[in-house]
């Protein structure tokens, strides 16, 4: 089984507005079908044991520039972060995104005396962890 451990929150009407937080295990699409298969037919009991451990970490982004000709302060910025984990492999959580990032760079780079603005492409891992963060410039 994936499993996806953490927190997640949730503002009911009965909590008057504020937000309340709670621990949450997720799962993959089939164990969840499979479970619902189960439910049709009778009362399911599902245990689950989890042990979290949040640990500080260090990544990097990758940035590239191509500088504006005639408005360089003016930035845009293209970016989508390439992580990966267990219940979301990489190439499903947002890579596809990060690889036309880093394409639309590389065009954009050979006509870099036709861009009028600066056009600053990112990609990050870690989106959804507050981390440190170094970048690193291409």
């Amino acid at each position: 089984m994936l499993c996806e451990i953490g927190v997640t929150s949730w503002k009911p009407l009965e909590t008057l507005g504020k937000i309340v937080r709670f621990p949450a295990v997720g799962t993959s699409y089939e164990v969840a079908a499979y479970l619902k298969r189960l439910i049709k037919n009778d009362k399911v009991k599902v245990k689950i044991t989890s042990k979290h451990n949040s640990e500080p970490a260090v990544t990097w982004n990758v940035v590239g520039e191509v500088k504006g000709r005639i408005l360089p302060d003016e930035v845009i910025i293209a970016g989508a972060h390439f992580d990966g984990y267990d219940i979301a492999p990489g190439e499903m959580d947002d890579a596809a995104r990060a690889c036309v990032v880093m394409e639309a760079a590389r065009l954009l780079a050979i006509h870099k005396d036709s861009i009028m603005r600066t056009i600053r492409f990112i990609t990050f891992p870690g989106e959804k962890q507050v981390i440190l963060v170094r970048q690193v410039m291409f």
